[in-house]
């Protein structure tokens, strides 16, 4: 006898159903045991936060850390650097190393007093003084051969142009009514004058015109 259509089906769905039920008692049994692993892992270990890197695009490099430079400790209303403060400072220090100051040599402040030797404004007398003390000691070499040779072509210069004004209007520089071009080659040739004393010479003689 054929067995019926609903017979059948009831035979066909009942061993499904059964493992159905299996696996899924399954599933929830290794759903809990991940559970309780879980719990145990965090009592051991504290919970684990996982942060998300920022993703990169292809072919991108990595940004480099920003630096930034240390400002210095006074900030930025510090004045700037005054290079005849520097040398007139340099030059004082120089005077007082005989009395134990602290004082090193520096090109740079050299350089600037030979330079401008010559200028009242940038060296007063009071300081030139110190600087033909300074200038007498130079030792044999570039510094001392240069001031020379700069002092001899200043002297000439000045007086060749303050004769030419003396034959021009006898008396007008004695008398105080020199222009200020006139006071200040006058102020070159006598500071030309100390410096090439005091270097020893000047590399010739001067005449006795230029002594006056």
């Amino acid at each position: 006898r054929q067995p019926s259509f609903e017979g059948s089906l009831t035979h066909a769905r009942g061993p499904n159903r059964r493992h159905s039920g299996c696996s899924s008692r399954g599933r929830a049994q290794s759903l809990g045991r991940s559970a309780e692993a879980r719990r145990a892992r965090t009592a051991q270990h504290g919970t684990v936060n996982f942060v998300e890197m920022p993703k990169r695009k292809t072919g991108e490099r990595p940004k480099k850390a920003n630096y930034k430079k240390p400002v210095s400790k006074g900030g930025h209303n510090e004045p700037p650097p005054n290079p005849v403060v520097d040398a007139i400072a340099y030059l004082d220090a120089w005077c007082a190393r005989e009395k134990g100051g602290d004082w090193k040599f520096n090109k740079t402040r050299q350089v600037y007093l030979l330079r401008h030797a010559y200028d009242e404004d940038v060296l007063p007398k009071e300081h030139f003084k110190k600087l033909v003390r300074y200038i007498a000691v130079l030792p044999e070499g570039p510094a001392r051969g240069k001031t020379i040779e700069q002092a001899l072509v200043l002297h000439d210069d000045a007086r060749s142009v303050l004769k030419q004004t003396k034959d021009t209007a006898p008396g007008a520089i004695a008398v105080g009514d020199a222009s200020p071009d006139e006071k200040r080659l006058a102020v070159v040739r006598k500071r030309a004058k100390k410096l090439l004393k005091a270097l020893g010479a000047a590399g010739r003689p001067l005449s006795d015109d230029e002594q006056d």
